[in-house]
């Protein structure tokens, strides 16, 4: 059996598995070019792509890249790849923007992610960076009709001695985001092992969350609400308060006043909405 045989049998083996469990609703496959940003690396995306939708073209295909290519002579990944996770970067760029809300419309899902060359003024998950940014990155996928967003690592831990102490816990990112500080770059969780030695309270069996983990729920919560007003039949004023909130994806509020204001009057509507029926 040659190479790609045994790659086919083995998605079939994951898929059957996976549809035995009732999950197979669920089940997506990534690309294993990780930010295809050559036509080399456009062309073995194309053949993944393809290999897993001849074993079953009803299971998705996640490609990180945007949905237009860098380079026209690339060619295209749409058509090959179901989802996309588009580069924080990218959202600056027209035609992208243009190009989602046609892929969504068209059953596709389109999530974003973050990463350590994403600098202010977009929003990072950076210790140092401002409080309000994990909570706007949800309001920011509303903003765009995005369907989610991907982060790469939530307890990248072991270039530090000890993150607790260390928040630079990806040394070797450092020229990322031209030359910063990456604190807590690729960590938004604490080692629970540790919380005595740093802490004096009792150490707990698992992660300890970080106060960016935090603020990034009250954002996913703030996102719920959005959903809930859409699922109530008020989608236009749903999409007006993510209006208020953010333009795009480097101008947003940063003005807590302003979203707690926001965030009662979704409330508000929402109760109106629930009585009303």
């Amino acid at each position: 059996m040659d190479v790609v045989k045994r790659v086919e049998s083995y998605i079939l083996q994951v898929v059957q598995q996976i549809e035995s469990s009732g999950w197979k609703q669920r089940l997506v496959f990534n690309s294993p070019i990780d930010e295809p940003n050559t036509e080399k690396h456009y062309q073995m995306t194309r053949f993944w792509a393809d290999l897993v939708h001849r074993v079953d073209a009803d299971v998705p295909f996640l490609v990180t890249e945007a949905p237009v290519p860098d380079r026209a002579e690339w060619g295209t990944l749409t058509g090959y790849a179901d989802n996309f996770s588009v580069h924080g970067n990218k959202l600056n760029d027209l035609e992208v923007k243009q190009v989602i809300p046609r892929l969504i419309e068209g059953g596709a899902e389109i999530s974003w992610y973050i990463s350590c060359d994403q600098v202010y003024p977009q929003p990072n998950y950076f210790i140092d960076a401002p409080a309000m940014d994990p909570v706007m990155v949800p309001w920011i996928t509303y903003r765009y009709g995005m369907n989610g967003i991907l982060y790469w690592a939530v307890n990248f831990w072991p270039q530090t001695p000890d993150p607790w102490v260390d928040p630079v816990t990806y040394i070797s990112g450092f020229l990322c985001s031209e030359g910063g500080v990456l604190s807590g770059e690729g960590s938004l969780l604490y080692p629970g092992s540790r919380v005595k030695r740093n802490t004096g309270q009792a150490d707990v069996e698992g992660p300890v969350s970080s106060i960016r983990l935090e603020l990034l729920r009250e954002g996913i919560e703030d996102y719920e609400y959005l959903w809930m007003l859409r699922s109530l039949g008020d989608r236009a004023y749903a999409d007006r308060m993510a209006a208020e909130m953010v333009i795009d994806v480097r101008a947003f509020s940063r003005n807590v006043e302003q979203l707690f204001r926001v965030r009662e009057a979704m409330a508000q509507r929402i109760e109106e909405l629930k009585a009303a029926q």
